[in-house]
């Protein structure tokens, strides 16, 4: 397999989509380094990858890191490999440019995998659309939602490539196993509870909306159980968020959970919510991890995220108005149904076989001619 340089601003592999995706990409690629715009691990990585990283010099203005001509910059402005980058990130885009500009004969591409919000977000990336549009550069993005989006801002369609997000392959074992374990469980409807197994896995932060989802069972009135998975700024407000909604007793938060134990509690659940309402948030891998147990998910239909793309079935409702009244409506129309959480369960693994397993995914990212 010929060799992939990628830059991206976090160290892969992470709990980030930007940096998982980068890892699987440096998993095919795995002559390839990869050069991220952070600092080195303060420990030893306990984490073997089959890639080089390293860690470019930069200094920091706000969340803005400025890129310093020094150490592991020299090797990476002597390179000749094809070099992709991972946008949103101001530095990614400002060393691609350069790098382009000394070496107009080397090969580039970009990986587009958000539209940000906010005013200082949207200067960047009309700057960066701008450049996109004149540069032609080979653009990657995760969704047909975010190609029609990209080709709304001005990107020539033939330069725009889709290529969706994937599980790795412990991922992919994981969940297979549960898959399997799951069909047994559901398909025996008499013995099913009737109470609804919510699950939501993430950082525990503001944009990702796990208030809705408290706020939402709480109004439901139907039974329900909701599991947590990950930490966060806002673990302690949404704890006292269940207090407050009197739902604690049906809320459990876990924390951080090896993958061995996040597969095997979502094994368990008969729907995974992902209430982002950012577009920040534009292609959910924890739907896909979802989607191989055959557990449904149900994300917001918001503009400029492919989350709702994601895990759209006939089966499932669909969720447009933001906030818990909204979320409440559609988790209404879906619990204490045994028949549609079994029809949803069936659909949302056939998608996920059809759309966005492993397989597929390699013989996609190889159509895209990345490396020449």
């Amino acid at each position: 397999m010929a060799s992939l340089t990628q830059l991206l601003r976090e160290r892969p592999p992470g709990f980030g989509g930007v940096e998982r995706t980068a890892h699987e990409l440096a998993q095919i690629f795995n002559s390839g380094d990869v050069y991220c715009l952070c600092n080195p691990p303060e420990k030893f990585d306990p984490i073997s990858v089959s890639y080089k990283r390293w860690c470019l010099h930069f200094f920091s203005i706000g969340r803005l890191r400025i890129p310093l001509p020094k150490g592991h910059f020299w090797a990476l402005l002597r390179s000749s490999q094809p070099l992709h980058g991972h946008l949103p990130s101001p530095a990614v885009l400002v060393i691609v440019l350069f790098l382009h500009w000394l070496q107009p004969q080397r090969s580039f591409s970009l990986h587009w995998h958000a539209f940000l919000q906010g005013s200082a977000n949207r200067v960047y990336q009309f700057i960066a659309l701008l450049v996109l549009r004149w540069q032609q550069f080979t653009v990657v993005t995760t969704s047909p939602v975010l190609k029609e989006a990209l080709i709304c801002s001005g990107l020539h369609p033939q330069q725009i490539k889709v290529l969706p997000c994937c599980l790795s392959s412990l991922g992919e074992i994981l969940s297979s196993k549960q898959a399997e374990l799951r069909q047994q469980r559901i398909y025996n409807l008499d013995s099913a509870s009737s109470v609804l197994h919510i699950i939501c896995i993430g950082r525990l932060d503001s944009y990702k909306r796990i208030d809705w989802v408290i706020e939402a069972l709480a109004l439901c009135g139907t039974e329900f159980k909701l599991s947590v998975i990950g930490d966060g700024p806002d673990r302690a407000r949404l704890e006292l968020l269940a207090i407050e909604s009197s739902v604690e007793h049906s809320c459990r938060f876990f924390g951080q959970l090896s993958e061995e134990q996040k597969f095997d509690l979502l094994g368990t659940a008969d729907l995974l919510v992902l209430a982002s309402d950012n577009c920040h948030e534009a292609f959910g891998i924890v739907q896909l991890e979802a989607m191989a147990c055959g557990v449904p998910s149900l994300a917001l239909a918001f503009p400029r995220s492919g989350a709702n793309w994601v895990s759209a079935l006939p089966a499932m409702p669909l969720w447009r108005d933001p906030g818990s009244v909204g979320l409440a409506e559609a988790l209404r129309s879906f619990s204490g149904d045994r028949k549609l959480i079994k029809l949803a369960s069936q659909q949302a693994k056939d998608r996920y076989e059809k759309l966005f397993c492993r397989r597929l995914w390699q013989q996609q990212l190889l159509s895209l001619e990345l490396v020449n």
